[in-house]
């Protein structure tokens, strides 16, 4: 906090948040949460060759096929099923697919700590 706004009130502090940004905070940690967890469920970083989308699948090649985790798994991290045929995998995600591919890009792209 800068020395001219410490122990000064916040403009906002009271002010309610409207539902619609609430919705839109959720519907992106929900984004994330999900990029997160299917980068996991696919063997990783490492394992990951390709990705891309069509209207409600994360479409993602990988290296190892092995590695990627059952339907199962993928549903409880909020997929509505899997497609795995060899090294192709469908995630099937809904129409947020577009939102979930972006954040997923950006945590392949993060390097690692």
């Amino acid at each position: 906090m800068s020395a001219a706004r410490k122990g000064k009130t916040p403009h906002n502090k009271g002010v309610p948040c409207p539902p619609e940004v609430r919705a839109k905070i959720s519907e992106t940690l929900k984004n994330r949460h999900k990029a997160m967890a299917f980068l996991e469920d696919l063997g990783g970083k490492d394992n990951i060759v390709d990705v891309t989308n069509c209207a409600t699948r994360l479409l993602v090649t990988v290296k190892d096929d092995s590695l990627v985790k059952d339907v199962a798994t993928f549903n409880a991290h909020g997929a509505h099923g899997l497609v795995h045929n060899g090294k192709a995998i469908q995630v099937i995600v809904g129409l947020s697919v577009p939102q979930v591919r972006e954040r997923f890009e950006a945590l392949l792209n993060t390097p690692d700590k």
